[in-house]
């Protein structure tokens, strides 16, 4: 509980107290051989039952709320991208001079071999886990990055029909311990691509263009989440990572 509440509600008592002394004695000089007014005492006694009383429903309820609280607090969602490893190559569609690059996800557990239980995608896809206790529902994602920056790194044989739609995204619910499948702008994704990849001065790779991801969302209460990520990328030939670093809010 809070010490400095509960230091008031202490004084409190204590100064009715006090009051209550000075009103029944009011007038009257103590002498403690006098006779005990009986009347008085059980008033007065009744008085500080009462307050006594009071004072605990007080404390009680303070104590639920208090508990009620945590028990909200605890039953809260938490959403956290997970970070991913990918092999990309090209393609090319049929009656299309365009090649479009593919990602297809790795086996966890550090044997860089293709997932053969997913399929390849046009875009880089990962993970977002409610590792809380609680649902989390109402579920947007605002990618930002300089669009002009993208456009440099996308080479001209690749499919120019990308476009910049898939800035924002929206998603219903994810229930406790459980997760969806995002993906990144596919304008941006295509700067990850095996073409992209191979650096033609000296053999150095170039930093791709910043990306951030701002999820915004609620809990069951109706109250609302903000929270960003940086996505920080490397890649080398057919190989792309993507890891997410929490920025401060």
């Amino acid at each position: 509980m809070n010490f400095k509440k509960d230091y008031l509600v202490f004084t409190v008592v204590i100064l009715l107290m006090i009051v209550l002394i000075c009103f029944f004695l009011n007038g009257e000089k103590i002498d403690f051989s006098a006779t005990i007014n009986a009347d008085k005492f059980a008033a007065f006694g009744t008085m500080v039952a009462s307050i006594l009383t009071a004072v605990t429903v007080i404390l009680l309820y303070r104590q639920n709320l208090h508990l009620s609280e945590e028990k909200r607090a605890a039953a809260q969602p938490d959403l956290f991208p997970a970070a991913d490893i990918f092999i990309t190559y090209s393609e090319r569609f049929e009656e299309s001079d365009y090649i479009v690059p593919m990602f297809h996800l790795t086996l966890r557990g550090g044997k860089l071999a293709l997932d053969e239980t997913v399929l390849p995608y046009t875009s880089i896809h990962f993970n977002l886990h409610n590792i809380g206790l609680a649902a989390a529902k109402d579920i947007y994602l605002n990618w930002e990055f300089d669009e002009s920056e993208v456009e440099k790194w996308l080479p001209t044989n690749y499919d120019p029909d990308l476009g910049f739609l898939d800035i924002e995204t929206h998603h219903d619910f994810i229930p406790a311990n459980g997760r969806i499948q995002v993906k990144l702008p596919q304008c941006y994704s295509r700067c990850l691509g095996l073409e992209t990849n191979f650096e033609q001065d000296a053999g150095l790779m170039k930093d791709r263009p910043a990306l951030l991801v701002h999820l915004k969302y609620q809990d069951i209460y109706n109250n609302a989440v903000k929270k960003s990520f940086e996505v920080e990328t490397f890649c080398l030939s057919s190989i792309v990572s993507i890891k997410f670093r929490q920025l401060k809010a």
